[in-house]
């Protein structure tokens, strides 16, 4: 199906005139969807992630399994949980409806969540590229879990420095 998608986009590209590089785009478009599905991959990811992260008080990674995962099979610990508050559709979860004590738990989890956000993209440049409330579980202690590493990348130090100046 690639094939035939890439062979698609470089007709396009020489016919239709683009500003973009379209076989290009598609080519990194596949190179992370076939990184998705490799669990091996995702498995590494996954303790890279906990090594680099893991210690964020308020953070849950689960643990990985590594000698019962190969490319087509991921054992992981469960995590049990709900999903985080900002997840929980419209008219649901706004602050006024919510005891404060709630309120100060969703406080906790936007914090960790931020502090283990700018680590990976300023300090460390490895991060999870999928960050949605899928993949982002309210532990049964309260907790912030990571979950899916399927999809991450790095942004190298030339680039973090750049967004450092920017911020700054």
């Amino acid at each position: 199906d690639m094939y035939i998608l890439r062979r698609f986009a470089e007709f396009a590209k020489a016919t239709i005139k683009l500003r973009s590089d379209l076989p290009a785009i598609l080519d990194e478009f596949a190179t992370r969807l076939f990184e998705e599905l490799d669990y091996g991959n995702e498995a590494g990811n996954s303790v890279r992630f906990k090594g680099l992260y893991g210690s964020i008080e308020g953070l849950v990674v689960p643990e990985v399994y590594m000698p019962f995962c190969s490319r087509h099979v991921i054992t992981m610990e469960w995590l049990q949980g709900t999903k985080p508050p900002w997840a929980e559709g419209p008219g649901r979860g706004r602050a006024r409806d919510v005891p404060q004590s709630e309120r100060d738990e969703w406080k906790m989890l936007v914090r960790t969540g931020v502090k283990c956000n700018l680590k990976q993209l300023l300090d460390d440049g490895f991060f999870h590229a999928d960050p949605h409330s899928g993949n982002l579980l309210r532990t049964t202690d309260g907790k912030l879990g990571y979950l899916d590493f399927g999809m991450m990348s790095t942004l190298p130090s030339q680039r973090r420095y750049a967004v450092i100046v920017a911020i700054v």
